[in-house]
């Protein structure tokens, strides 16, 4: 599911396990899905992915972007259970199982089975 069908709807998905695709960021320690790489600086049309070590588990797992303003800007997958939040766009992504990132390259599974 996209993230602006996401927003939009939001109601309905509150306390729901789903599988969100879009972009993954990560900007001040935190992690984000956004619906395009244009939207990066925009995180109240962001999800937040609850997780209190996925800063240190994307460093050891994916290389790093160098010279822009994020470390990571990604084609991704995610699933979790969506529920309100305190972020800019009032949700975030809880009990992460996994988080794909997708570059040409190939592709990288982080493993979060995490009940935050």
């Amino acid at each position: 599911m996209n993230i602006s069908e996401i927003i939009r709807g939001k109601k309905k998905f509150l306390d729901k396990s789903i599988d969100v695709e879009g972009f993954f960021i990560l900007s001040g320690g935190k992690g984000y899905m956004i619906s395009n790489k244009d939207e990066w600086g925009m995180l109240d049309t962001a999800i937040e992915l609850k997780h209190p070590n996925i800063k240190e588990l994307m460093y050891s797992t994916v290389p790093a972007y160098g010279g822009g303003p994020l470390p990571y800007c990604d084609s991704a997958k995610v699933s979790g259970v969506l529920r309100m939040g305190l972020n800019s766009s009032g949700i975030e992504l809880v009990n992460l199982k996994a988080l794909l990132i997708i570059r040409p390259e190939g592709e990288y599974e982080i493993k979060l089975n995490d009940t935050c």
